[in-house]
């Protein structure tokens, strides 16, 4: 009891949220089970931010677990996100499953043929340049006359498309490429019934889906969307894209401030879950489609 005490005492101070409604009566009802909670997560809870990155709690990765201890699932996630961490807990609700690729217990991490795959994702890439770096005098005379030597206009269908099989993605420009700095823009193609990765991360990005049909998650909540929609990837939101449609690909255009955020220092993000390593049912023998149309003229004319 006496333990108990110090532990609601502490959280009191830290964070008052937490000492209020469920959570507070679930640590009078049942220290013990409460505690369980408190060694796994409340020194999570209070550690300063920029060491949350570098360890994260198992029990965290639980919704079932964490809303059975704690009695209030929605209240900790918020407290959760408060802290900035981007760590969401896996589904259990059947209605938020997409049924296709099989996750990655079923693809076997001890795969060599999987293993030497996933080293090869873009998101995988551990040399990735988030923000390019700017030196010289302090004039910046010689940055400055680089920029304006390079092409203001890119060919789109030099850039390759990266990974893949199920989720493609070209990226149209990025501070690797010396030209921006503040944003980023790619192309992502979702094969029929395919899913992205899950993951959530600081910067907000915007999503103009060109064809298909299909529905976001983030943080729980489905959001559909067709053609000519634009879906929101709000902040510190952990969210996965669906394409809907069993025979028909999706593609969308994105483009997001990720290299400003990442350069102001809000470094979290995390993935929750990889992008799928084989096509789903359905999808056997696809491949991005390469080449883009003009959709905005009528092939008959005007």
């Amino acid at each position: 009891n006496a333990l108990g005490e110090e532990v609601v005492e502490t959280i009191d101070v830290t964070h008052p949220k937490l000492s209020s409604g469920t959570v507070r009566a679930k640590v009078a009802a049942d220290i013990t089970g409460f505690w369980d909670l408190a060694k796994e997560n409340l020194s999570v809870l209070l550690t300063p931010l920029p060491a949350l990155l570098s360890k994260q709690p198992a029990a965290m990765s639980h919704r079932d677990d964490r809303k059975m201890r704690c009695g209030s699932a929605q209240e900790f996630r918020k407290i959760w996100f408060e802290c900035q961490t981007c760590e969401e807990p896996s589904m259990s609700d059947q209605s938020r499953v997409q049924k296709g690729a099989a996750g990655a217990a079923e693809l076997g991490h001890n795969s060599a043929v999987l293993d030497e795959k996933r080293q090869t994702m873009y998101h995988n890439n551990k040399n990735r340049v988030f923000v390019r770096a700017i030196a010289g005098e302090y004039n910046v005379k010689e940055e400055l006359t680089r920029l304006r030597s390079v092409p203001r206009v890119r060919k789109a269908s030099e850039i390759p498309f990266v990974d893949g099989p199920a989720c493609f993605s070209r990226h149209f420009v990025e501070p690797k490429d010396g030209i921006t700095q503040t944003f980023h823009m790619h192309l992502e193609e979702y094969a029929p019934g395919a899913k992205s990765q899950k993951h959530g991360h600081v910067n907000e990005a915007a999503f103009y889906i060109l064809d298909g049909t299909g529905y976001e998650i983030h943080d729980g909540v489905r959001y559909d969307w067709k053609a000519g929609d634009i879906a929101i990837v709000h902040n510190n939101c952990v969210h996965q894209h669906f394409n809907a449609d069993p025979k028909k690909p999706a593609r969308a255009l994105v483009i997001k401030t990720k290299p400003m955020y990442l350069f102001l220092n809000m470094l979290f993000q995390k993935t929750v879950e990889e992008r799928p390593l084989e096509l789903p049912p359905g999808a056997e023998g696809f491949t991005a489609r390469e080449q883009d149309e003009n959709f905005n003229h009528p092939k008959e004319g005007y």
